[in-house]
């Protein structure tokens, strides 16, 4: 019984961190990826199941970390082709790299925006292999089932806004792996999270023409972060998990997400830019 409560305690912890840009206890958000990380590090594994979601076959583990236990998923993709090939579906590409490294990548990235919406992701080896632990979110269906359930937020502006985020985030690191299945949501609270990584960071200095063909719907505070970032600090925080030469493509796609958050700024206006959980108007008279 008290083992239960210790678990039922710690399901509890992984689903009350702060929403996304929330502007309150950034403290206590620091201090609760310390704590999970710590627990995706050390935690001993006491049970793991492979998962048949996914190609790359993750596993599930349970893990116990001082009378708690935590679930995790565990993913070991490594692929590196060099030269130019063509994954299935997808336009040819130098280089194609798909590593569970980018997840751990993602999550910094995502903590450097104030975003949160990347699961806690550490890097550990299990069973004499590398590979990414990331926390598992309790209670989340992803975005597939939840809609064949007709599970539906009171207002669904709750989760336009947040994919309008999503978009911004998968352009700045080049996701070419977004789908149903890799974004979750928690109906207990409506909040959307975001997994499987692996395969971003790509060479590419371009933004998808998908995303610059959408008017921006931000936080104004994802815009200072966005702009504050510097090659330097990026690269310090994924040094070992991304090449200068990726960072450098990443940080191009940051000054062209600036300039079309400017060109929508001037098109739309301020107030519709940044207003971004409430409906999409047409441009501001006068503006072209």
């Amino acid at each position: 019984r008290m083992r239960a409560h210790r678990s039922a305690r710690i399901a509890l912890l992984v689903l009350a961190s702060a929403a996304p840009l929330a502007a309150g206890a950034p403290q206590a958000s620091a201090e609760r990826d310390r704590d999970v990380e710590r627990f995706l590090l050390e935690g001993a594994v006491i049970e793991a199941e492979v998962l048949a979601e996914g190609i790359t076959r993750p596993s599930r583990l349970t893990l116990e970390l001082d009378g708690r236990t935590l679930k995790a998923a565990f993913k070991t993709v490594d692929v590196f082709k060099p030269g130019v090939s063509r994954e299935e579906g997808a336009a040819p590409e130098p280089h194609f790299t798909d590593s569970y490294q980018f997840d751990r990548a993602a999550y910094l990235v995502d903590r450097l925006l104030g975003l949160e919406m990347v699961p806690v992701v550490a890097l550990r080896r299990w069973q004499g292999k590398p590979g990414a632990a990331i926390e598992w979110i309790a209670g989340a269906v992803n975005e597939e089932d939840r809609r064949s359930r007709g599970l539906e937020p009171p207002d669904p502006r709750v989760l336009d806004h947040q994919r309008f985020v999503m978009h911004l985030f998968d352009a700045l690191i080049l996701n070419t792996d977004r789908n149903l299945s890799n974004q979750l949501v928690t109906p207990v609270d409506w909040r959307l999270h975001l997994i499987d990584h692996s395969r971003s960071f790509r060479l590419s200095t371009e933004v998808p023409p998908r995303f610059l063909a959408k008017p921006t719907r931000i936080p104004r505070e994802l815009l200072e972060r966005l702009a504050a970032l510097d090659e330097k600090t990026v690269a310090r925080r994924l040094r070992g998990l991304v090449s200068r030469a990726r960072v450098r493509a990443l940080m191009a796609r940051r000054d062209q997400l600036l300039s079309k958050i400017e060109q929508d700024r001037r098109r739309y206006g301020d107030a519709v830019v940044f207003d971004y959980r409430g409906p999409w108007p047409a441009p501001a008279a006068g503006v072209r």
